[in-house]
């Protein structure tokens, strides 16, 4: 029985590989929030249930809501919780 050695591969040759690959990729990201950032709006609003403060970034054009920073469902989660432990407090009290 023999064992025989496998064949080294090329180092350089694949990292050169990946460098093209990020480099073809990066242009179209940046573009893309460059784009998307130029056409946006940022505005405030305090929610009355939590008392936090939430960030709404919209189109300017068509006024689309693109991202809601914290987003609605995480501001209802929040104001149950506080519901739910504040009924309990409540009774115990």
């Amino acid at each position: 029985m023999s064992i025989e050695p496998v064949p080294s591969v090329n180092k350089a040759t694949q990292t050169d590989q990946i460098k093209i690959v990020e480099e073809a990729s990066r242009p179209e990201i940046k573009s893309m929030i460059y784009d998307s950032a130029l056409d946006a709006e940022t505005k405030q609003a305090l929610d009355k249930a939590t008392g936090l403060l939430q960030t709404i970034i919209t189109e300017k054009i068509s006024d689309k809501v693109l991202r809601k920073m914290p987003s609605d469902e995480y501001l209802q989660l929040l104001s149950l919780l506080d519901d739910i432990i504040s009924g309990s407090i409540d009774k115990h009290v």
